[in-house]
């Protein structure tokens, strides 16, 4: 009998499709994970997109002035005209862009903010 149940359990592994995805879903009603942007920069490309983190690193650029925004599934940066305080958290309707787009991703990515509230 046990060696039934052993046979049983190991076609059961076998048979099954190793191979998984994790589906990253947004944050709540309104917004989307970070790393959802990043993973999916071609399907969120010049979407307005609800995204909310906390402000860090800032940066002067040609484009203007940038800060990263940070939650726990990875960071973006930010294109404003007004940088927020670093360690503040923000609740951000912002534009997706890039820099340079190619079949397999895009160089550049980033967020052109739109509307800023904070928390």
């Amino acid at each position: 009998m046990k060696n039934l149940i052993v046979l049983v359990f190991i076609w059961g592994l076998l048979s099954c499709d190793n191979s998984f995805t994790v589906e990253i879903k947004p944050v709540d009603n309104k917004h989307l994970a970070i790393r959802r942007i990043l993973d999916s920069s071609t399907e969120y490309a010049t979407q307005e997109v609800w995204v909310k983190g906390l402000s860090s690193d800032t940066t002067k650029t040609p484009l203007g002035s940038m800060y990263q925004l940070t939650d726990a599934t990875g960071s973006i940066w930010v294109l404003t005209d007004n940088i927020p305080k670093e360690n503040t958290r923000v609740y951000l309707l912002a534009k997706v862009e890039t820099l340079f787009s190619f079949r397999e991703g895009a160089l550049g990515l980033h967020l052109v903010e739109i509307k800023r509230e904070l928390q």
